[in-house]
């Protein structure tokens, strides 16, 4: 039977719940770090603060519109953060960014292999 609160008799937190909520901070500090930060700031404001998207707008000088469009788009941010930590999955943008560091490197070589020609061929 679980406890009220998690915490077992004697008023100690359950471990294993310690260690999840811990654990969960972490990532939620790390997907926090790939929000534009203008969106970052308008949902930590909105779901950390607790204000109000018509305080939000004052805090950040900015129409309310403006204010909720920062805090939604950084929400979906978050989500998509969050959903590519847990799964390991790759955008379409980090795809592209290998790829495109990938053909840098082989044109690094070639370059190197014809010891500086400039007629370099690149697939």
């Amino acid at each position: 039977m679980p406890y009220p609160n998690d915490e077992a008799p004697g008023g100690d937190a359950d471990p294993k719940v310690v260690t999840l909520d811990s654990e969960r901070r972490e990532e939620i500090q790390v997907a926090l770090g790939a929000v534009r930060e203008e969106h970052r700031v308008a949902l930590v404001l909105r779901h950390t603060e607790r204000l109000f998207y018509s305080k939000i707008a004052a805090v950040l000088e900015v129409p309310d519109g403006t204010a909720k469009g920062w805090e939604s788009r950084g929400r979906a941010a978050m989500l998509v953060a969050l959903t590519r930590e847990s799964t390991g999955s790759r955008t379409t943008g980090d795809l592209e960014k290998e790829e495109h560091e990938r053909g840098l490197g082989d044109r690094i070589e070639r370059r190197e292999e014809t010891d500086g020609d400039r007629a370099l061929t690149i697939q």
